[in-house]
């Protein structure tokens, strides 16, 4: 199937497809590209461009064949390039003594902000303290020289001993750390604090 093949751009399609239904519609993509920075005019133009047979709807075969092309030209010009995260998982945060936990995680690069779902709504839920997101994310850079990228690891649960929105774990990358001449992604394991690890790919 095409999202075994191409599970990063199936992560994003998922990420994007709001209300599960297989497919894209206007009002999913705007509010997605809206979370990335694009304006509502970036937003449907990029919808034109993946709607490939015009019939109102993103599929992810369509989708596959031209975000690529999307990705690579169409750049606000207030941007200086996209930053692509792969958000993979956590090892060794902490757990509440009692009680469930459900973390997500929250992405921040200057005034814009992604949020993952939480681990209990991902394909493969992990195990206590080591949660999968396996979630794709794209920010836009306006200075990649000195913006950082913030990770926030956080509680998602609705009930239990945490309350939803409490920081479990923090981490912050400068885009000037990465190699911006390496074409392929970068495989990344951080440090969280105050303990933890977590893995991406940008």
């Amino acid at each position: 199937q095409l999202k075994e093949l191409f599970p990063e751009q199936w992560a994003l399609f998922d990420a994007l497809d709001l209300d599960g239904g297989g497919s894209l519609t206007p009002e999913e993509v705007s509010i997605g590209l809206k979370q990335w920075g694009y304006t509502a005019e970036d937003a449907a133009k990029s919808f034109s461009k993946l709607d490939m047979n015009e019939d109102g709807l993103i599929r992810f075969a369509e989708f596959v064949a031209m975000w690529p092309q999307l990705e690579d030209s169409f750049v606000p010009n207030r941007y200086k390039g996209i930053l692509a995260v792969f958000l993979k998982k956590a090892s060794g945060i902490s757990v509440p003594i009692f009680g469930p936990s459900d973390p997500m995680v929250t992405l921040k690069l200057g005034d814009q902000e992604a949020i993952s779902k939480r681990d209990s709504r991902t394909s493969l839920q992990g195990a206590a303290g080591e949660p999968l997101w396996n979630e794709a994310f794209e920010l836009n850079c306006v200075s990649p020289s000195k913006q950082e990228l913030e990770i926030i690891v956080q509680e998602g649960a609705r009930i239990g001993l945490r309350r939803r929105g409490t920081e479990i774990g923090r981490a912050t990358i400068p885009l000037s750390s990465l190699d911006s001449l390496n074409q392929k992604q970068q495989k990344l394991t951080v440090d969280l604090e105050p303990q933890g690890t977590v893995r991406l790919n940008v």
